[in-house]
């Protein structure tokens, strides 16, 4: 029995500490949120990542198996050698999820275009915030594998539309690699020529009202980059952009911000 209690303490304290949280600013990365949230709330892809320090080759190795990477070795968004008509809207690749996991270069990535300052600020943004952040205040501890699941400051999602609006049909910016060197639109589109290749679940089956928000100890209001209606977070420790932080409070009904409370009629039409 003895036994017992130490294996379940030992057990407790590793639950404890299981996976960090990191709040991000989407000011300066718009896009990349974008593509965060389309990712999670709409295609169904994995929300708890694992940063696993990866080589510089592996990291190019998921972008070629995200399909970031084509199959002539340039960039898909490339102005002159990418897909149109994704590249039209910036020369840099962003896939979710990030190449810095584990999960990356998964099949079925969200992949968009965009500028090179967006996509490479939000990257800078989880090596200084989460991965080089001591564990005892929410980060990685630069001591991979370390689990993780985002938030997002919902102050800074202005120019995010993806994460806050009510979800509607992919913005025309979101896409895919399907098969070597194929891509499309990450939904299905109407026009009979393109090449058919839907997310599952479509996207607009996690609504708006079933999001999570969440009161931080610096007094932010944060969404859970989740679909998880269960876990419990109160209390957890989160990395931010000014410091740590702890969760304080979970936010219902019309507690929420506007964009999250739930609308008349959506309680009957979308169950949790």
């Amino acid at each position: 029995m003895k036994h017992f209690h130490y294996l379940t303490s030992i057990l407790g304290l590793a639950h404890s500490t299981y996976a960090a949280m990191l709040t991000l600013d989407c000011t300066t990365f718009p896009e990349s949120c974008n593509n965060d949230c389309y990712g999670i709330f709409s295609a169904g892809l994995p929300s708890s990542l694992t940063w696993d320090m990866p080589t510089t080759a592996v990291e190019k190795q998921r972008r070629r198996g995200s399909g970031c990477t084509n199959t002539n070795s340039y960039s898909v968004c490339s102005s002159t050698k990418g897909v149109a008509p994704w590249n039209q809207d910036g020369p840099s690749c962003d896939e979710y999820p990030y190449a810095s996991t584990s999960q990356g270069g998964m099949a079925g990535a969200s992949l968009r275009c965009m500028s090179q300052s967006d996509n490479s600020k939000e990257g800078r943004f989880l090596q200084k915030n989460l991965y080089n952040v001591p564990i005892a205040n929410g980060g990685c501890g630069n001591a991979p594998p370390c689990q993780f699941t985002v938030m997002f400051d919902m102050n800074t999602l202005g120019n995010s539309p993806l994460c806050m609006n009510t979800p509607a049909a992919n913005d025309g910016h979101e896409f895919k690699l399907v098969t070597k060197g194929n891509y499309a639109n990450a939904k299905r589109d109407g026009d009979s020529d393109d090449f058919y290749a839907p997310h599952l679940p479509v996207n607009g089956t996690f609504p708006m009202h079933l999001r999570r928000e969440f009161v931080l100890s610096n007094g932010k209001h944060v969404m859970l980059g989740s679909t998880d209606l269960e876990v419990d977070i109160i209390d957890t420790i989160v990395a931010t952009s000014s410091g740590s932080a702890h969760i304080v409070q979970e936010l219902f009904g019309h507690q929420k911000s506007k964009p999250l409370r739930p609308q008349v009629g959506s309680a009957h039409r979308f169950m949790a």
